[in-house]
């Protein structure tokens, strides 16, 4: 926006929540995004964004989670990784179908 002007932007009444999963040295843990998604269902958000991703397709509590944010009509948009192009490449929770996954192309 120019200076003087005001610009309410594309979502003008939009909340953000921004939960904290990881440490300053890159360590998480499955409970304390279990808990940001508890925090998430509790605040009734529409949208998650996760700017993380792994091949752990097994961690059943996340898993889990992921598809109850889903039911419960919370769009959950997710990196798909940097392994692909190729079946099998996607990384978790991207690789759900529930997920909406997000890429992008060097070429």
């Amino acid at each position: 926006a120019r200076r003087g002007v005001d610009c309410a932007g594309f979502a003008p009444d939009a909340s953000l929540y921004v939960l904290r999963v990881f440490t300053s040295k890159q360590a998480s843990a499955t409970d304390w995004f279990l808990e940001a998604f508890n925090h998430a269902l509790h605040r009734r958000v529409h949208l998650i964004n996760l700017a993380v991703g792994g091949p752990d397709y097994r961690d059943t509590p996340f898993v889990d989670k992921v598809s109850q944010l889903a039911a419960a009509g919370i769009t959950i948009v997710s990196g798909a990784g940097n392994s692909g192009p190729g079946w099998g490449s996607l990384m978790n929770p991207a690789d759900d179908a529930a997920v909406l996954g997000v890429a992008g192309l060097d070429k």
